[in-house]
């Protein structure tokens, strides 16, 4: 559950929902080689979009990974920017540098 301001209701974060749902799925798709008969009780949603401009085309287009559908329970998970470091903590680490490697590494 979601309140009007997009935060969970339930306490637990984005990616320990979907990290469970596809624990679940996997024990039963590892149990459906076994027993057939045995239906996931983790719904399929609609194929994941993934399409890269010229993906679909050319010589190797056989080749392309095929995308799997996923589940109307999934919950989707924001993406994070890094923190930035503090100057003193950047200045710390660029005087660590001992090398003319890692200086040039470090920029």
């Amino acid at each position: 559950m979601v309140d009007l301001a997009g935060h969970r209701l339930d306490g637990y974060a984005a990616a320990t929902v979907n990290r469970r749902l596809v624990a679940v799925s996997g024990m039963f798709a590892f149990r459906a080689m076994r027993d057939p008969a045995l239906r996931s009780p983790v719904p399929k949603g609609r194929e994941a979009q993934r399409f890269v401009p010229g993906e679909k085309i050319g010589l190797l287009a056989h080749l392309a990974r095929k995308t799997r559908p996923r589940s109307a329970l999934r919950v989707r998970e924001p993406r994070r920017l890094p923190r930035p470091l503090a100057t003193s903590r950047a200045a710390r680490l660029l005087a660590s540098l001992r090398t003319w490697r890692d200086r040039a590494i470090a920029g």
